[in-house]
């Protein structure tokens, strides 16, 4: 290596994107190529604390992508021959690409235990497991629902490449750069793949439909889930403030623009406003949550839960106690339709960052608790917690009782603190509004 920093080539606009055809995406397709990389050489290069973070996000990132595809095989999606093809050369490569980001690291003096990936894979949040499932029942139901999967995909690896772009922008690092421009060569294909893909299938008025309210509704910038809210924060903002970090976020949200249905998207550029509008805040505080960010995660989950109450409504027959089984579904829809009526509401409720976080978290899991203890108690046929409901049922075990209570003891718990904070926080914006009026 001489020093020099070699530029991360960035894919053309959507009008440019070839058709990504299986066959030929077979023969390009291989094992990451190291050769030449001087991995002797790493520390001659210093990396600062927010660049060694932001490369170790990028590797567990790209590491959990095995899961990505298990939650894929339980989809429609690879009943599709091209895609089920491209979806096992995709896993393949993606594993090499975070090898080599822990290679390097290695190489740097950063290094990681050998369970990592088994760790972040127990830490993966109910929001991703809850969506899997949904996906997986909407992919049998609705025909089109296979082009919000390959839209999904194309916006989460063409900002990853465009993110790699970022990070050799920012570091600096010749060894570094050149792996990065490596690893893009296979992320330009991949998503190319995927939005050529998407074109095709989004040609139908219901396929726009469908990917239009699923990314609305459910879409988060790659990696969210896997980590935290704070990690994500700081990557975020360590990769957009590089100089061409703006030009970037354009260019992700012009490209997605171009594809039938989805001319409004511009997620991109919510997420920099959103982080490089939210300065001063330390490593991994992830920082105040923006009152949009909490909005849409209150009535995302209203709808998930609202979703669950009607698949318990249609199990109802099947449950060992069918009257409890009809408690389950009417807790679901009435904790879902809470939550949504509290998403809409948020913007009047006024805590410190934490306790919105805190109170946030607590409602989602009142409400999910809510109708898991419910269908706990139908399908295990308990009693104690429902005198009424579950009089004459006498076939469930101590251990089932008890796991039902201690269920049920933490969802009151749960929404009990949550509702004292939500009043706390109206009348803190009473009180704030009052303010002004009384001088």
């Amino acid at each position: 290596m001489d020093g020099r920093v070699l530029p991360v080539s960035l894919p053309a606009a959507a009008p440019r994107v070839r058709e990504a055809r299986i066959d030929r995406y077979v023969r390009a397709s291989g094992k990451l190529d190291l050769d030449g990389i001087e991995f002797d050489s790493v520390r001659r290069w210093p990396l600062p604390d927010e660049a060694l973070r932001t490369l170790t996000y990028m590797m567990d990132v790209e590491g959990y992508t095995i899961v990505y595809l298990r939650d894929l095989l339980n989809t429609s999606v690879v009943d599709d021959p091209e895609i089920g093809r491209f979806l096992t050369l995709w896993a393949y490569e993606e594993m090499f690409h975070s090898e080599a980001l822990e290679r390097f690291l290695a190489a740097y003096g950063v290094r990681f235990d050998s369970g990592r990936r088994a760790e972040l894979r127990r830490k993966e949040d109910w929001f991703n497991r809850a969506s899997m499932s949904l996906a997986s029942f909407a992919s049998r139901v609705l025909p089109d629902f296979a082009a919000s999967y390959l839209a999904w995909g194309a916006i989460n690896e063409l900002s990853t490449l465009h993110g790699y772009g970022l990070l050799a922008e920012r570091a600096a690092h010749p060894v570094l750069s050149e792996i990065l421009r490596r690893i893009v060569k296979d992320e330009r294909r991949h998503f190319s793949f995927y939005y050529w893909q998407a074109r095709r299938r989004l040609e139908s008025k219901a396929a726009q439909r469908i990917t239009a309210m699923v990314v609305r509704r459910f879409w988060r910038p790659v990696g969210a889930g896997v980590k935290s809210d704070g990690e994500l924060g700081d990557a975020f903002r360590y990769l957009l403030s590089a100089p061409s970090g703006r030009d970037a976020v354009r260019s992700i949200d012009r490209t997605i623009a171009a594809l039938p249905g989805l001319g409004w998207f511009r997620g991109m550029q919510e997420a920099y406003d959103r982080e490089l509008g939210a300065r001063g805040r330390g490593p991994g505080s992830g920082g105040p949550m923006n009152d949009d960010e909490a909005k849409r995660s209150l009535i995302r989950s209203g709808f998930v839960l609202f979703l669950l109450g009607m698949l318990t409504g249609f199990a109802i027959p099947a449950f060992s106690s069918p009257r409890e089984g009809l408690s389950a579904h009417l807790a679901a829809v009435q904790s879902a339709l809470f939550l949504i009526v509290l998403g809409l509401a948020w913007s009047e409720i006024r805590l410190p960052a934490r306790v919105a976080r805190a109170s946030m978290r607590l409602a989602q899991y009142a409400c999910f608790g809510n109708w898991a203890w419910n269908a706990l108690n139908a399908i295990l046929a308990t009693h104690e917690a429902t005198p009424l409901a579950g009089a004459g049922l006498t076939g469930a075990s101590p251990w089932e009782e008890k796991l039902v209570l201690g269920l049920l003891g933490t969802t009151v718990l749960s929404i009990t603190a949550a509702a004292a904070m939500f009043v706390w926080g109206m009348l803190g914006a009473a009180a704030s509004r009052a303010k002004p009026a009384a001088g």
